[in-house]
């Protein structure tokens, strides 16, 4: 292949992913109270110690639905705290990560 023909590879792959609307992120692991949402090294061995939440979990995706047994969970909020407040929210609900 020729360069130009790598680079519209490369770019195609790119925005194959893109303007697709997600159903959001499922962990069904975080069902019953508040301290559920609280991530431990078991459950989240791949970002572990990582502040970086966005690397993995893109805005869109997350606090898309309520995948808790919570009654009274207002994700609109949950989401303009996150639009707002960005990363630095995360800790908020789900601890320190290992850090």
């Amino acid at each position: 292949m020729t360069r130009p023909t790598y680079i519209l590879f490369f770019l195609a792959v790119l925005m194959s992913g893109c303007g697709h609307d997600s159903p959001g992120e499922n962990y069904g692991d975080i069902i019953n109270s508040p301290q559920s949402l609280i991530l431990t090294e078991e459950e989240h061995q791949p970002g572990w110690q990582r502040s970086d939440c966005f690397g993995c979990h893109l805005p869109k995706n997350i606090h898309q639905s309520n995948q808790s047994s919570l009654a009274g969970i207002d994700l609109d909020a949950i989401q303009e705290i996150v639009r707002t407040q960005g990363e630095a929210a995360c800790a908020g609900c789900h601890g320190t990560n290992g850090l």
